[in-house]
């Protein structure tokens, strides 16, 4: 009864040892080959009969070839393990002498007068093809990226001269000829479709090349006292007659390393935003407060305009998504794409949490300043 219990239990761990999906080898103590299951003839190209009873080596190309006997010299003289107990990539050769990456682990089994290794292999060609892959496609996604973003950059500026000649020369033709349009209601109109159609363009083109500036803007890091950013901002901004009625608070702001016109534009962006979008009899407030989140500060920009859906969220921050009609609020779009890009850029993230009717909260989260060494 115990034999044919024993005999059961050794086919069965032959059946899992044959029919496992990756590479299982055995070695003895002097690294010739004792088993080699299918999946490792599969592999390697080699027939169990081939291998059994040779070194082990025969299945490394070099330098794994040339090292293998000293490490087993060295760890039967030391008992100092390298890579047992270690996953590790390595190369196999294959019977053709193609060579390709696999991962191996190894243990060691231990009998009453002798020791035992035992190697899982398995060919990782494929994913390694697929992360070549990948990093080619992320390096030529790169490359495009930046290639569009300077075309951009060239496009937008090189149109901003023709634009303020339409801009400029149509005014003083509109002040020419004034007395010819005194009592020409039509032509006052189609003389402000060109003007306001180049003024908008301009502004357009604008925040294109600030939006495009950020990334090939060299990162130069720097204190910067968001304090003093948002009174430069508040006061240029209540300076304006059309919010001169709105109010801009904050709370006792720390400090945060960045590039100072880059953090300049995100909070700009944001308090332009919250003082604009609201409602005809409201009068606008913004306010700004941190939090600390451990490595990081939460800017909370909050303010008591008009609101969101919730199904807007994520759209907001899109280059060119707006989500009101222009002849309700001026702009083009653009605003919080910037900001996205510049907390990105500084190694944040930016979020939004928004009540139709009842104001938006934004909240930036970037990385507490850090030594900034010195050249």
């Amino acid at each position: 009864m115990r034999t044919s219990e024993l005999t059961a239990s050794e086919e069965e761990y032959r059946a899992v040892v044959e029919n496992a999906v990756d590479g299982l080898i055995t070695i003895d103590e002097q690294g010739r080959i004792e088993k080699f299951n299918a999946s490792a003839q599969k592999m390697f190209g080699y027939a169990d009969t081939e291998v059994i009873g040779s070194n082990i080596k025969m299945l490394m190309p070099e330098p794994y070839h040339g090292e293998h006997d000293g490490y087993l010299k060295n760890y039967h003289d030391t008992s100092v393990k390298k890579i047992i107990g270690i996953g590790r990539y390595v190369e196999g050769k294959h019977k053709d002498g193609r060579v390709f990456p696999i991962e191996l682990s190894i243990s060691e089994m231990l009998f009453a007068n002798s020791k035992k290794f035992s190697g899982i292999v398995r060919d990782i060609s494929k994913r390694i093809a697929l992360e070549k892959e990948r990093e080619k496609f992320i390096d030529e996604l790169t490359d495009s990226n930046e290639e569009l973003e300077r075309f951009a950059y060239v496009c937008s500026h090189d149109l901003q001269e023709p634009l303020r000649m339409i801009r400029s020369f149509s005014e003083k033709l509109q002040e020419h000829i004034a007395d010819d349009l005194k009592n020409d209601a039509k032509g006052q109109k189609y003389f402000n479709f060109v003007t306001d159609g180049a003024s908008r363009a301009q502004t357009l083109i604008t925040d294109i090349l600030a939006y495009s500036s950020i990334s090939s803007d060299t990162q130069i890091l720097e204190r910067v006292n968001i304090e003093s950013l948002i009174n430069v901002i508040r006061t240029n901004m209540l300076a304006n007659q059309e919010v001169n009625k709105g109010k801009i608070t904050f709370e006792p702001l720390p400090e945060l390393q960045g590039n100072k016109t880059q953090l300049l534009q995100l909070f700009q962006n944001l308090i332009n935003n919250g003082m604009k979008y609201q409602k005809p009899e409201q009068i606008p407030h913004v306010h700004i407060s941190a939090e600390d989140a451990g490595e990081h500060w939460t800017f909370i920009v909050k303010d008591n305009g008009i609101g969101m859906e919730e199904r807007h969220f994520k759209k907001i921050f899109e280059v060119f998504q707006r989500l009101h009609r222009r002849s309700q609020f001026a702009g083009t779009g653009v605003g919080l794409s910037i900001c996205k890009k510049v907390v990105e850029r500084h190694g944040g993230t930016i979020w939004v949490n928004s009540k139709k009717g009842f104001g938006s909260t934004f909240y930036i989260k970037l990385l507490k300043p850090t030594p900034i060494k010195e050249n």
